[in-house]
């Protein structure tokens, strides 16, 4: 009755279990989940060695070993591949096998037991994660290399505002050797008069888990201070706080170089355009005027921000201001020189002759437009139905004014030349 209960609980158990007797390892008791494993020729009474196909032979041959030196033996994830019907081989399954020396009143070997655990989803997701691991360092050196080879310092920092990491370019730019100590030297090779302000940006993104991006000078291995671009992102792991930082910097040294002689040069025009007496403007590619010179401002009477991007149209002369506004967007959009003839208002309120060019120019910032204004002293035309000054002027009647100082102002005759000889 035990020994039925017995059985009957090694029946019914998850993992297979099977009992091999005698020397020649003949099937004993075999129970359902063992006949999964091995198969349905696994009966009682057969020898193991008649089915080699069920059994893999380096088992069989270390089921034999087991017997005669009786050491028990146990293998993880051994892979068993069963045959189907049509003999096609099935996917692969994996088991922990147990080989277990069965002796009798502690006497010699009398058999074996045999257990199987099938763990064939554990070992598809060891093997998962090590092809996924495997594929991880493949990525990680590709990208090592990458951030090694381009013209700028990588960087990851943790939480704690320590280096964790810095690329090989770091210290071709600083002289340092590899052996120096990131977060004590790294500190004073930053410029005093930016040390401080670099310290705290990037303590308090830490602190507050963002990213930064701010300018500051770092010593080079000749001594030389260079400014850099620093950027750094935080990886993040929602919802949990950020544990790195990973940013680069970038040498900017020159680029500052270049937009401080712009800006100088820009200061110097403005200068001498403030300085101009005449009207001189810049206008975007759009056409909107964003730069009025002195001069504009006093003889306008208005602020820049008075006039505003096309406040120069209300300057006009009323009946000229449609006319003066077509002709500006057409050069706008062909590009074609501006330049017409226009009155324009001053700021006593008198409407004086201008002429109005502007020519489409090209710099750093793309197409822009630069106006010129000079202002004429040409007459206002007479009222319809006039008469015109110059052409019924008799012979004996004085002529206009500014014809007759046009007149005084031609050089006269030396006189030794009107002195000549008859």
């Amino acid at each position: 009755m035990r020994e039925q209960k017995l059985q009957d609980i090694l029946e019914h158990m998850p993992a297979g279990v099977a009992t091999l007797q005698g020397p020649e390892l003949r099937f004993g008791f075999v129970n359902d989940a063992m006949r999964a494993v091995i198969g349905e020729e696994a009966q009682e009474g057969r020898l193991v060695a008649e089915h080699p196909g069920v059994i893999p032979a380096d088992l069989l041959e270390v089921m034999q070993q087991v017997y005669q030196l009786g050491r028990a033996f146990v293998a993880k994830a051994y892979r068993l591949v069963r045959p189907t019907a049509d003999g096609q081989p099935m996917a692969p399954s994996y088991y922990d096998v147990a080989l277990e020396p069965v002796r009798e009143g502690g006497g010699p070997v009398s058999g074996l037991l045999l257990f199987a655990v099938d763990v064939t989803a554990q070992e598809e997701a060891r093997q998962r994660a090590h092809e996924l691991a495997i594929e991880t360092r493949r990525l990680d050196t590709r990208l090592r290399v990458l951030t090694e080879t381009v013209p700028q310092i990588t960087f990851t920092i943790n939480a704690e505002g320590k280096f964790e990491y810095v690329s090989p370019q770091w210290y071709y730019f600083t002289g340092q050797p590899p052996t120096a100590d990131l977060n004590a030297i790294w500190p004073l090779l930053i410029h005093p008069d930016d040390r401080l302000r670099v310290l705290y940006q990037s303590d308090t993104a830490c602190a507050a888990g963002t990213g930064w991006n701010y300018e500051y000078r770092l010593r080079r291995h000749d001594g030389q201070y260079r400014w850099l671009l620093s950027r750094a992102l935080p990886e993040l792991h929602a919802p949990d706080k950020p544990v790195f930082w990973h940013g680069a910097l970038t040498e900017i040294h020159d680029q500052r170089e270049l937009a401080e002689a712009l800006r100088r040069g820009e200061a110097e025009l403005r200068f001498l355009a403030d300085s101009i007496p005449e009207l001189i403007w810049t206008a975007t590619a759009e056409g909107f005027i964003d730069y009025y010179n002195q001069y504009t401002g006093e003889y306008t009477g208005l602020t820049r921000d008075e006039l505003g991007p096309t406040g120069w149209i209300n300057l006009l002369e009323p009946s000229e201001q449609a006319g003066a506004a077509r002709r500006w967007v057409h050069s706008i959009a062909s590009g074609e020189p501006y330049e017409g003839l226009f009155r324009m208002r001053r700021h006593d309120g008198v409407y004086r002759w201008h002429i109005i060019r502007a020519r489409q120019l090209t710099d750093t910032r793309g197409p822009r437009w630069v106006w010129r204004l000079h202002r004429r002293g040409r007459p206002a035309p007479p009222a319809r139905g006039a008469a015109n000054p110059v052409r019924r002027a008799g012979p004996h009647q004085p002529r206009p004014r500014h014809l007759r100082l046009h007149r005084l102002a031609r050089p006269q005759a030396a006189p030794a030349q009107l002195a000549r000889p008859v």
